[in-house]
């Protein structure tokens, strides 16, 4: 049901976005990185605590999935350079916050006990968050969680790698031959457009690289 829900709002979301102007675009930006951080912090609710952080991986890749695809779609009808730099910048932050929260994990020798209590029955797999705001919170974390925080990473960042390459060849051959029943090629009227739409293309690839 949540993966259902935000993927109806990221198509929302993109077709708000390709109408407005430059300012309510740049606006937009940390509502789109917004909606990840819920889904996630929303999946990370439902499923650990009944399944564990093994369901996590699966869902996490949906929603980078959805987001990557969405957001290379917005990128191509970008206006303003100002608000392709506020793209990049969030980007480089919501990054940024990952990789600290590996780091405050690796650095971290302590083990949080684990609490008996007889009127509870004890779990046999030990819940994991994979919520980089708990995770920023918890000074305690362990190795199992760093290898577990690295293997999101990981697989976020192939995602994000792979769909602006396969968004750029899509885009290249719909230019190419000429469609005009595709709304996000049609408007391109001059090579310009299509010129833009790769270069930013190109420049999230090369951040995320």
């Amino acid at each position: 049901g949540i993966a259902f829900f935000f993927n109806l709002l990221y198509p929302l979301l993109g077709g708000v976005f390709f109408q407005a102007g430059v300012f309510v675009q740049a606006c937009l930006i940390p509502v789109f990185f917004l909606f990840r951080f819920c889904f996630e912090w929303m999946a990370d609710a439902a499923i650990t605590s009944t399944f564990g952080s093994d369901k996590l991986p699966a869902l996490s890749f949906f929603g980078v999935l959805s987001h990557e695809i969405c957001l290379s779609v917005m990128i191509t009808s970008i206006k303003h350079p100002l608000v392709f730099a506020t793209l990049i910048l969030s980007d480089v932050v919501e990054n940024a916050i990952c990789l600290w929260s590996l780091s405050r994990s690796r650095s971290s020798n302590v083990v949080a006990p684990v609490t008996n209590d007889s009127s509870r029955p004890v779990k046999s797999l030990l819940r994991r968050s994979s919520s980089v705001y708990a995770l920023t919170k918890d000074a305690s974390t362990s190795e199992g969680t760093a290898l577990f925080i690295a293997a999101i990473l990981l697989q976020r960042e192939m995602v994000e790698t792979i769909v602006p390459m396969q968004a750029a060849l899509v885009m290249s051959v719909l230019y190419a031959s000429g469609v005009k029943s595709n709304s996000m090629v049609s408007h391109w009227t001059s090579g310009k457009d299509y010129s833009r739409a790769m270069l930013y293309l190109g420049i999230d690839l090369a951040v995320e690289l």
